[in-house]
């Protein structure tokens, strides 16, 4: 399932909605705003259960993305896009069974991790920062994969 089909989910749906993009200070954006809010809420909300590396291959080119499976038994999933400024580098927050479901049937999971809560969020969150900050990211993102 693409991104753009979730886009045209419930108001909670979009609300869930958060722009993976990072400031050029450290730690700092709406990114890391959440991250801070959900560190005040429980240690389980920020812990992470088990990564997924999954594959999308229903468009021209397989889309690769991470799933999130948190202690307190929410998920997110990660994107970021090849043109980020049609499809958007996204993190879709707290998503629901129904969404979970039909992600596990229309992709293909490539890697798991079980992590048993003992890697925070703020891991994963800080990896995103050092990728979107990398000149050779940068230059994948504008050519086709077939050129890389």
């Amino acid at each position: 399932m693409g991104i753009k089909s979730l886009r045209g989910q419930s108001t909670k749906q979009k609300e869930n909605l958060l722009p993976l993009s990072f400031q050029d200070e450290k730690s700092q954006g709406s990114v890391f705003d959440w991250y801070r809010d959900l560190k005040e809420k429980s240690p389980n909300v920020i812990a992470i259960d088990t990564l997924e590396i999954r594959m999308d291959t229903s468009g021209a080119v397989p889309h690769r993305f991470v799933m999130l499976y948190m202690r307190d038994h929410s998920v997110h999933r990660l994107d970021q896009r090849p043109n980020h400024h049609l499809d958007g580098d996204e993190i879709l927050r707290n998503l629901d069974e129904g969404t979970v479901e039909e992600i596990r049937r229309k992709t293909k999971r490539e890697i798991e991790l079980a992590l048993k809560g003992k890697v925070d969020l703020n891991v994963v969150l800080s990896v995103c920062v050092v990728i979107s900050r990398d000149d050779r990211t940068k230059n994948i993102r504008k050519k086709p994969p077939f050129l890389i």
